[in-house]
């Protein structure tokens, strides 16, 4: 797979391509643990910032950036890669260009609750681990943070 041969862009609520990037944290994220989207679920997708990787014909990864109150800080979540695209480095394409918005729009940090398999992901790219464990969605995780 060629990365060259993909489209990352930033996507707003409501288009299709909103709609299919839904479709891939619903595959990656939510099946896995029987859970499904409820209308409160995409209310708050409503205020943020959506980026999507598309090949010639699909969504295939996604995440969602929102801003923490009304601090300069971000948190990222629903970070999601289609099964096939994993491991080609599609989500770390996805984490810099994450970045380098909220850098041109003067952010100072990002947060994000890491499943325990993401952590040495998160690592890699210099997110730094606080806290203790906690249980989101039924599962493990850990808050990660990175100064921008």
């Amino acid at each position: 797979m060629n990365l060259n041969s993909l489209t990352v862009k930033w996507v707003e609520f409501g288009t299709r391509e909103y709609y299919q990037t839904l479709a891939i944290r619903n595959q990656v994220l939510r099946k896995p643990l029987n859970l499904q989207f409820n209308r409160d679920n995409l209310l708050v997708d409503k205020e943020d910032l959506h980026l999507g990787v598309f090949n010639q014909t699909e969504c295939v990864a996604c995440l969602i950036i929102s801003r923490i109150d009304d601090t300069k800080t971000a948190k990222m979540r629903q970070v999601a890669v289609s099964e096939y695209y994993q491991g080609q480095g599609i989500g770390k394409l996805m984490v810099i260009e994450a970045e380098r918005r909220l850098k041109a729009q003067n952010f100072i940090e990002i947060q994000l609750h890491a499943r325990e398999n993401a952590i040495p992901f998160y690592l890699t790219l210099g997110y730094t681990l606080v806290g203790d464990w906690f249980t989101e969605v039924g599962i493990p995780h850990k808050k990660m943070i990175k100064p921008l």
